[in-house]
């Protein structure tokens, strides 16, 4: 990925997903990630993860979070934030926790950004193209 320092970035964009989500995130990484944008540290990238995950067992809660630090440590492009995730929760909490937290940390991690964003695993940014003249 691009480089994730802050020098070059305009804004920041995190995707809210659920932890189990890993085909979304390998599609995302595939297709959206490999934008100019992201590459070049313009927009810099994150999926936003909960890091409660009050729905499962602890056995099961605590594969999964070792699932994603692996992941995390080879992508670099998640970040577990306070927040609840996880199956059979009322999606507006847990959708709405982890999009509060992620601006809490994007306004802390990256103060000098112009913009934040978030958008969600199920919608696809694309990228402009020009109009014919």
């Amino acid at each position: 990925m691009g480089n994730p320092s802050a020098k070059d970035a305009i804004v920041a964009m995190g995707m809210v997903v659920a932890p189990m989500a890993r085909e979304r995130r390998t599609q995302v990484r595939q297709t959206m990630l490999r934008y100019d944008a992201v590459q070049s540290g313009r927009l810099i990238f994150r999926f936003v993860l909960g890091k409660e995950l009050p729905t499962l067992a602890v056995a099961p809660a605590k594969k999964l979070l070792r699932e994603l630090h692996d992941e995390k440590m080879r992508h670099t492009d998640l970040v577990m934030l306070d927040a609840v995730d996880g199956p059979k929760l009322e999606p507006a909490c847990s959708c709405g926790e982890k999009t509060v937290a992620w601006i809490q940390f994007a306004l802390a991690k990256w103060p000098r950004l112009r913009f934040i964003g978030k958008t969600e695993d199920d919608t696809c940014i694309g990228r402009a193209t020009e109009t014919p003249h």
